[in-house]
């Protein structure tokens, strides 16, 4: 279990960096990368890509608004139905950097796999097989 934990952190290391301390986080991170791939995402979709209420998934956009990372189009007179989430040329930034931390960290993953993979031919070896 310990060698997971290390091999999740590597991986949100990788990605956080100092580019997810600006984003807000892993969540902010995967809907920027999602942003990115997509174009645009409704709240609602916002929500379940992240597995949040709707209230929450506008809380993220909302901070994540406010740092210039993704922009709301589409609103009419109020009306939210018609919003769409898009990510602007500084959440482009970040998930550019993003990627470069997470091959600055693919040498300390790979490590952990080749650790985790002896262990359990370890385990594997010292087990009674039926």
């Amino acid at each position: 279990m310990s060698l997971l934990t290390q091999l999740n952190n590597s991986v949100a290391e990788g990605l956080l960096g100092e580019s997810g301390a600006r984003a807000g986080g892993m969540s902010s991170l995967v809907l920027l990368f999602e942003l990115e791939q997509v174009g645009a995402l409704r709240p609602k979709q916002v929500a379940e890509l992240l597995g949040l209420t709707t209230g929450g998934a506008t809380k993220l956009v909302d901070r994540l608004e406010r740092q210039g990372t993704v922009t709301r189009t589409g609103a009419q007179a109020g009306d939210q139905r018609a919003v769409t989430v898009r990510i602007t040329d500084e959440g482009r930034a970040i998930v550019a950097a993003a990627r470069v931390g997470l091959v600055e960290r693919l040498d300390d993953i790979s490590a952990t796999v080749a650790e985790m993979h002896a262990v359990l031919v370890q385990y594997a070896a010292n087990t009674d097989a039926p």
